[in-house]
């Protein structure tokens, strides 16, 4: 298993089951590229407004789903935290390709 992909990660997200995910981003290997611009497009729209970007691996048997989520902490109350997510989709997220879109969730959590 490389870990090369997750290096290029790590300056940029804080990272759950590092391992795990090294082994999925092996297998999407095109994900890398866009996680680094995801990473980009979400310091653009939250700005100040970014406590840490997490990833994290998601599973889901019961579904046969396997994704990473990307994670937004943010000291936004809830509804302003959502408006930016409204906006980081309308700008930028929803013109992906859906194949990406499929395999990467971006959720905001107010803290």
């Amino acid at each position: 298993m490389s870990l090369a992909g997750t290096e290029l990660l790590e300056d940029k997200y804080v990272l759950g089951n590092k391992a795990e995910i090294a082994t999925f981003l092996d297998e999407h290997p095109k994900l890398i590229s866009a996680l680094i611009e995801t990473y980009e497009q979400i310091r653009n729209i939250f700005k100040e407004n970014i406590l840490e970007i997490c990833l994290s691996l998601n599973k889901d048997a019961d579904e046969d789903y396997t994704g990473i989520s990307v994670i937004i902490r943010t000291p936004l109350r809830s509804e302003n935290a959502l408006a930016f997510l409204d906006k980081f989709d309308e700008e930028w997220w929803l013109d992906l390709d859906a194949e990406i879109r499929n395999a990467v969730t971006v959720i905001v959590r107010s803290v």
